[in-house]
């Protein structure tokens, strides 16, 4: 989108403080609230859907993987096109990107991956609205992240990108304003989750 484009911004302060903030981030919203990710979906793992790529294995959430994208940026990845094209404005618009959205179990490290599927070929509208949301697919994160996590929702492919940009911003109401008011200091989880609850009621409790 326009917004990316042109001269990269300043660095926002602190490296080290902006990759501690990532950290807090990325892979911070936690779907125990499952209505918040698909309220339409009815019971988790069972994800109702008019086009469905097979029978997806059981899970029990999706996680839902942000990025502060500065953060991702400073800490090597400086050269990549996404962030080439990054700008202050750009993070002011969309605090948190999508990284991916991931069926997951409640038995710590077991969750379904790579499960059978066609190619990924999404349509214009969802190609479109990647490019704000998920500035790593131009670096092929949208087929790395449909082939290892998307296959096994049981969705289709516009289907599932299209429900992980809806809950990217719902996020981004959430806390987006308390990401950008913390950039370059530490911040604490719980910080986090009454800023979400404050601006979406109930919503801190996903976090």
């Amino acid at each position: 989108m326009s917004s990316r484009q042109g001269p990269r911004a300043p660095t926002l302060p602190s490296r080290r403080r902006l990759v501690s903030l990532a950290t807090a981030v990325v892979a911070a919203l936690l779907a125990a609230g499952y209505e918040y990710f698909n309220r339409s979906a009815g019971p988790p793992g069972r994800v109702a859907t008019s086009a469905t790529v097979g029978a997806p294995p059981g899970f029990d959430f999706y996680l839902l993987a942000l990025t502060v994208e500065p953060a991702f940026c400073e800490d090597g990845n400086q050269r990549i096109g996404q962030c080439r094209r990054l700008t202050r404005a750009a993070f002011e618009q969309t605090p948190l990107v999508l990284h991916g959205l991931w069926p997951e179990r409640r038995r710590r490290g077991d969750y379904p991956r790579d499960c059978p599927g066609p190619r990924l070929q999404l349509d214009r509208e969802t190609t479109a609205q990647l490019q704000r949301w998920m500035p790593g697919a131009s670096e092929g994160l949208d087929r790395h992240e449909w082939r290892t996590h998307g296959t096994c929702s049981g969705l289709d492919d516009d289907r599932y990108f299209q429900l992980a940009i809806a809950n990217v911003q719902r996020a981004n109401e959430a806390l987006g304003a308390a990401v950008r008011a913390a950039a370059g200091r530490r911040v604490e989880a719980a910080e986090l989750r009454a800023a979400a609850d404050r601006a979406v009621p109930g919503f801190g409790r996903s976090v």
